[in-house]
């Protein structure tokens, strides 16, 4: 019936059809950030929200909102996107971990992230519902097939980004995703016991006991679960391919020397040009190596970066995390320090450049990481 109706006053609404297509696209987008805001309480209002994280969803709504009122479509995508990039609060905690070996700070914004793209997927999805049912039979099938492609763009973006931290870190993502049902589940038993109590089927008495105990169950699973980043320097050494023939004081002579470093999706690692001081051990995730000609990947038990530690060329590639990455980093003067102190490594790592260098004789050479140019028969993505 709401269907039908709101097709005849639609084609019959002289104001309606006085609007250009952009500005209805505009005034889709601002009846969907006000349903944003809508859904938002409502998940919190139901405790699938952590009360911590709805400041920032109503935030991010309201800069939707007046974005979209300033400049259309592109104010609601940029507005949209602004949360999945990584802020002031991120590179704190970032140089916190890389400078004073910090841990927690890094570990709570990264779940915080977690948390907040777990709802916002949620949410988009809902939007993309409510676009298909209420908006588009008042706009057209064009324009509502336009704030349809914004939504789907939105909430892929939002997946991918999701995703990523999944990729990196599967376990704590099965325990987000199970803390999220079971918040469900205890509302549905809340609303269930409240509809028993109100029809007469249990008493005063047994339904503040029953609804006691959801109480204390929803305390217990509103502590969020710790996020390990698997940082160790040490437990990352003997997980790595390359120190795998090390003794135990040799991985711990080394381990005191690599600094542990947490990359995010499109970080540069490594500039073109820049001088070549530090070497990379990729201990999980992937990096793209892009060069003039062409551009390859690394993967985990893969290093770059060695190449111009050991010649002083400068760098000629960028390297470009394409993940989340846990990274062991090496400079110079401890690279040094380290082959001289242990003699296989050292042959392993000019027997390494030797093998690397006779293939750049055929092959355009990238002394930023060692490698030749192409290599995408050699994907270790």
């Amino acid at each position: 019936d709401y269907g039908v109706r709101a097709k005849a006053l639609a084609a019959t609404t002289t104001s309606m059809e006085d609007l250009r297509d952009k500005e209805r696209v505009v005034l889709g987008l601002l009846a969907l950030a006000d349903r944003e805001r809508e859904l938002v309480l409502k998940h919190f209002h139901e405790k699938t929200l952590a009360s911590r994280n709805v400041s920032l969803h109503l935030a991010m709504a309201g800069r939707i909102s007046d974005l979209t009122r300033v400049e259309g479509r592109a104010g609601y995508n940029r507005a949209a996107r602004r949360p999945l990039t990584f802020g002031t609060q991120y590179k704190t905690a970032q140089w916190l971990h890389r400078w004073l070996k910090l841990k927690g700070p890094l570990a709570a914004v990264i779940a915080d992230r977690f948390g907040f793209l777990l709802v916002n997927r949620i949410i988009s999805d809902e939007l993309v519902g409510f676009n298909q049912r209420r908006i588009l039979p008042i706009v057209g099938e064009r324009v509502g097939g336009i704030l349809n492609d914004t939504l789907c763009q939105r909430r892929d973006e939002t997946g991918r980004a999701l995703d990523a931290l999944r990729l990196q870190y599967p376990e704590y993502a099965d325990a987000q995703d199970t803390l999220f049902l079971r918040r469900t589940g205890i509302r549905l038993e809340e609303t269930a016991y409240s509809e028993a109590h109100r029809n007469g089927l249990i008493g005063t008495e047994l339904h503040n006991d029953l609804t006691g105990e959801l109480t204390r169950t929803r305390f217990q699973i509103n502590q969020r679960p710790q996020l390990d980043l698997g940082l160790n320097t040490t437990d990352m050494l003997d997980r790595h391919v390359l120190f795998e023939s090390m003794d135990t004081p040799q991985k711990q002579a080394l381990s005191k020397l690599l600094r542990p470093r947490f990359a995010t999706p499109g970080e540069h690692l490594i500039r073109k040009g820049e001088k070549g001081d530090t070497a990379f051990f990729i201990s999980s995730g992937a990096v793209d190596v892009r060069t003039d000609r062409d551009s390859f990947r690394l993967g985990r038990g893969d290093m770059f970066g060695e190449m111009s530690l050991m010649t002083g060329h400068p760098r000629s590639a960028d390297v470009v995390a394409l993940g989340y990455c846990q990274l062991l980093s090496l400079s110079h003067a401890d690279y040094a320090r380290f082959i001289n102190a242990a003699p296989d490594m050292k042959a392993h790592m000019e027997s390494l450049s030797a093998q690397r260098q006779s293939i750049n004789a055929t092959t355009p050479e990238d002394p930023s990481t060692g490698q030749p140019s192409s290599r995408n028969d050699k994907d270790k993505s």
